[in-house]
């Protein structure tokens, strides 16, 4: 069964007696920021088994304007199909041409879908990456040449090439 990965920002997705207005299986709406559509569709990254999240981690993180934390959640394909969902195959917009290829639509989303997405995602808290393993599995990545420097955020090119240099 494959799981399927998503950026999103934890503080989004808290509960628990910090809230305890919610239900104990409820999020704040506020998770809702994380999952806006775009042509009734979402991003996501499908996790292989042998490498798991990090490859996947890295290759969004260079996207970014800066490197920091980084937060995602994993669903499973088959809980989302369950809800009528369907999982398409399409190419990622990354720096790491394998990652590129993991990248699924999940579509034909409805607002009653949506909510079961949340539902599913919110089954287990994100999963959170701190900025040095961030910075050191893209500038590594870039190192052993899974990423180019030139496709990679160029506001992030500087201080990779600045660690690539301090390695040296």
């Amino acid at each position: 069964m494959p799981y399927l990965l998503r950026m999103v920002r934890r503080s989004r997705w808290e509960h628990g007696s910090a809230f305890p207005w919610l239900d104990i299986d409820d999020v704040q709406a506020d998770a809702l920021q994380d999952l806006v559509p775009k042509g009734n569709s979402l991003s996501f990254y499908e996790v292989p088994d042998q490498s798991g999240p990090d490859p996947i981690v890295f290759a969004l993180a260079a996207n970014r304007d800066n490197f920091a934390n980084f937060d995602y959640v994993v669903v499973a394909a088959d809980e989302l199909e369950s809800l009528g969902i369907a999982i398409n195959e399409t190419m990622g917009l990354t720096p790491w041409m394998r990652i590129n290829r993991l990248h699924r639509d999940v579509a034909q989303l409805s607002v009653k879908r949506v909510s079961g997405l949340v539902s599913v995602a919110a089954k287990n808290l994100p999963i959170r990456m701190n900025l040095k393993v961030v910075k050191a599995g893209v500038v590594n990545a870039v190192k052993d040449g899974h990423m180019a420097i030139d496709q990679v955020n160029e506001n992030l090119r500087d201080k990779i090439i600045e660690d690539l240099n301090r390695d040296n």
